[in-house]
């Protein structure tokens, strides 16, 4: 983000350096409090190249961040998947388990009334 505001500014610079009408009518944004905290941007002439080598470094940081993040996302997704159908043979079997208790008390209720206790 920090990149572009900067390519920005340069390109607008660069404008108005290059034709004189635009140089009055060019309102430069104020990126003062851009960036880090209390840390004020340096000059756009300065600021592209003696930054490019740490923003370079910063983006393949963010890269290998941005594999390690996809990765583990794929691995929870599949861990995911795997716990739902564990949980779906879960209710399954839940399911048979209430329809044999279900037989069950029907069958004890139909030994009671047999055996004359209820």
């Amino acid at each position: 983000m920090r990149l572009i505001a900067m390519l920005l500014l340069v390109t607008v610079v660069s404008l108005a350096g290059l034709t004189g009408c635009f140089k009055a009518n060019v309102n430069v944004p104020d990126y003062s409090n851009f960036g880090r905290p209390g840390e004020e941007p340096p000059p756009v002439q300065q600021a592209v190249p003696n930054d490019l080598p740490g923003l370079q470094h910063e983006v393949l940081a963010l890269r290998s961040q941005n594999a390690e993040l996809r990765a583990q996302n794929e691995d929870f997704r599949g861990n995911v998947g795997s716990l739902e159908k564990k949980v779906d043979k879960a209710k399954n079997e839940n399911d048979k388990l209430k329809n044999e208790n279900k037989q069950l008390k029907d069958e004890n209720k139909k030994f009671r009334k047999m055996m004359g206790k209820d």
